[in-house]
């Protein structure tokens, strides 16, 4: 691994572990069964009200596309 005053030019690509699990199928879990599986081992699992809800958190972006997109995904689940 580089030390704190390396470049990325000195990076040991080949040192780095990549996951490509999911790759050829991003949705193989549910996101209910991993809703289930989180909830059974989270400390706040006895609250009723308890939901595991997912976000997107960007910086220092434009976010106009992404704003377009979610309007587009609202519309197109009212539409069908």
């Amino acid at each position: 691994m580089p030390s704190e005053n390396s470049t990325v030019d000195d990076w040991d690509m080949s040192q780095l572990e990549i996951s490509l699990d999911g790759v050829d199928n991003p949705f193989k879990e549910s996101f209910r069964n991993v809703e289930k599986r989180y909830q059974q081992t989270s400390q706040f699992n006895q609250y009723k009200t308890y939901k595991l809800k997912t976000i997107i958190v960007k910086s220092n972006d434009d976010l106009r596309q992404e704003v377009l997109a979610m309007q587009l995904m609202k519309r197109m689940k009212e539409i069908f």
